[in-house]
């Protein structure tokens, strides 16, 4: 090998790895969550997804876990599992499961909704 072509393997290997990024993005993550977590954990990551409600699960909320876990704790639960959560480590590749953890931060904070004095809990006038 010249000094040409090891020099032009050396500079590529940086653009490849770059090219694959770290892992994925949100995008591809909130195809990846919609496909194998939502079921449980609900669309907006509160835990309250229909076959938690069918089973009586109690999912993690994630919006929470993304706030308050580190970024390790999140990917090593993801790939080892929890309580009646699966282990997706087997399942997703690491890539998927960062994919994942970056749709995981883009969440929006969910509040519960609390009635208004005056309205009931469907936002119809109350009487007084």
């Amino acid at each position: 090998m010249d000094w040409w072509s090891a020099a032009i393997v050396v500079l590529g290997i940086p653009l490849i790895l770059s090219a694959c990024g770290s892992g994925g993005n949100s995008e591809d993550g909130g195809r990846i969550y919609a496909r194998h977590c939502a079921s449980c954990h609900g669309e907006t990551g509160t835990g309250d997804g229909p076959t938690a409600r069918l089973t009586g699960i109690t999912p993690a909320n994630l919006q929470e876990a993304v706030r308050e876990k580190s970024k390790t704790e999140l990917l090593g639960t993801m790939a080892r599992g929890r309580q009646a959560m699966p282990a997706f480590g087997q399942i997703l590749s690491d890539a998927e499961r960062e994919a994942v953890y970056q749709y995981l931060r883009t969440l929006p904070e969910q509040k519960t909704p609390t009635a208004s004095r005056g309205l009931d809990p469907t936002g119809a006038q109350g009487r007084r």
